[in-house]
């Protein structure tokens, strides 16, 4: 989870900032920590998509806002590993996918392949034989949305987009509560 807090000195000088009005300072804290918790979603799913070539839908939905007590913002990353088929993979004469944008992998072995299994179960997907014989198969799965936004440089600026923002987001909720 990636959470971004208020100290308790930065609302004391809030407060010393806003005499005229010192009670609706915790009000603006709370509709600055939802945006921020917004803006934290939105930034976490654009740079995961940036790296990874999962669809924008899927990690969207593994990322969820966490809510807290009205001065703390955070998301919760969430779910299942992500199956091979639903990353950018071709099968022109081999299975190629490219989980990290611009690193594409080619398995080159033949037990990999492209097949719709079940159908009307819709489980078509990248498999991998487990032996000589025709069945068993296993699906072949790539990363879960946790596990990439655990990547160091996808946190990195993740962190550095949310830290920049939240004074702006912060002044604009503060203004605009002063001025009701």
């Amino acid at each position: 989870m990636l959470e971004v807090e208020m100290d308790t000195k930065n609302l004391e000088f809030l407060e010393g900032m806003l005499k005229e009005a010192p009670e609706k300072v915790p009000q603006a804290m709370q509709k600055t920590m939802r945006r921020v918790g917004s803006y934290m979603k939105t930034t976490a799913t654009t740079e995961i998509t940036k790296k990874y070539t999962a669809f924008r839908g899927d990690v969207s939905k593994a990322v969820k806002v966490a809510r807290g007590s009205g001065i703390e913002a955070g998301i919760d990353v969430v779910g299942p590993r992500i199956s091979m088929y639903d990353f950018k993979t071709t099968a022109n004469g081999g299975i190629v996918a490219e989980i990290i944008k611009g690193k594409p992998h080619a398995f080159q072995n033949h037990t990999y392949f492209k097949a719709k299994i079940n159908k009307g179960a819709n489980r078509e997907g990248i498999y991998k034989r487990k032996g000589k014989a025709r069945f068993p198969v296993k699906k072949a799965m790539g990363p879960s949305v946790p596990q990439m936004a655990q990547n160091e440089e996808v946190r990195e600026r993740i962190e550095t987009k949310v830290v920049d923002n939240f004074q702006d987001k912060m002044i604009n909720e503060v203004v605009k509560v002063i001025l009701k």
